[in-house]
């Protein structure tokens, strides 16, 4: 891949803070490549050097890198007919394939679907050992490797250092249906009361993502369930600084966010897994992670406060 001068880069441009970080991570290991992103694009990646907007004509002249992680499931009947019309269409997905993962695919037409898509790869890199058996029973023509999210490469100095962590931090996440007093953020709210009751200490709402699935519906959501509403703050992801900093005040974190997990355990912080994809469970399961944690749809309650005392 480093025998070209300029990639077109593309991926999750969508203001969330896992992928955001991820772009970044790919374009400061690689300065001296050129990456070249479509001038529809708004990211935060356009102010490294090495990275410049381009028109899609000028983008699509060279090798193309997709730096996704769940980018290739088939959950609704919109999801169905896209990749319908990719196969049917004969596009090109991409050349090279960085930190994906493979979610479960539930019938014969979408492993087809998907199989053939990833198969016009060069090289798929995947972050866990469920993906990476699956790519390599059904997607022969790539080269594929196995490697750690690539979240888990950031610097030491990209991270603060430790700041009283006294604080709860919960990692919230907004799925379209979502009602503001559902079952999921009533918990949180029993769970951010019974840390304040106990600890007389604040709760960090984090909002990783804040665009298209706007986690800040859900934080505000659970702060407006809350008993003791005056000791929580929300925290929103712009630039990349904002979610490390105050994972940095955190003493614990509660996430249903993927990267949530990877960046506490990167900065060695207690975290209660909140199960919403099979990828933060193969996490789990390649590290032999020791706290079980729930299923969204399923808070156990009682586990959680085990992992708060």
């Amino acid at each position: 891949m480093k025998q070209s001068k300029s990639l077109h880069l593309t991926g999750y441009f969508d203001s969330n803070f896992g992928d955001d970080m991820m772009m970044k991570l790919v374009v400061r290991s690689l300065p001296e490549v050129t990456f070249l992103v479509e001038d529809t694009v708004d990211t935060p990646l356009l102010s490294e050097p090495n990275v410049l907007r381009k028109d899609r004509e000028t983008c699509c002249r060279f090798p193309k890198l997709v730096v996704t992680g769940s980018g290739f499931m088939i959950n609704t009947s919109g999801s169905l007919l896209t990749e319908l019309i990719w196969f049917l269409t004969g596009r090109h997905p991409g050349d090279y394939c960085l930190g994906c993962n493979m979610e479960p695919l539930n019938s014969p037409i979408k492993r087809f679907l998907i199989s053939k898509k990833l198969n016009k790869f060069k090289l798929i890199t995947c972050r866990d050992q469920a993906s990476y058996q699956w790519l390599c029973r059904n997607v022969p023509k790539p080269r594929i490797h196995c490697l750690p999210d690539i979240l888990f490469s950031i610097p030491d100095e990209w991270l603060p250092a430790v700041k009283e962590p006294g604080k709860l931090g919960i990692s919230m996440m907004h799925r379209i249906g979502d009602r503001e007093d559902c079952a999921y953020y009533r918990a949180m709210a029993e769970s951010a009361d019974e840390w304040i009751r106990k600890t007389g200490k604040g709760v960090m709402l984090m909002a990783f993502d804040t665009g298209k699935e706007d986690d800040l519906f859900a934080c505000r959501a659970v702060r407006d369930l809350m008993e003791h509403p005056d000791s929580v703050q929300i925290t929103a992801h712009t630039d990349g600084t904002q979610i490390p900093g105050e994972f940095s005040r955190c003493g614990k974190i509660i996430g249903a966010r993927f990267h949530s997990m990877v960046l506490a355990l990167r900065m060695g912080i207690p975290f209660f897994p909140i199960i919403y994809r099979e990828k933060m469970r193969n996490l789990m399961d390649d590290l032999d992670y020791p706290v079980s944690g729930c299923e969204i749809d399923r808070i156990d309650r009682r586990a959680v406060s085990l992992f708060l005392n």
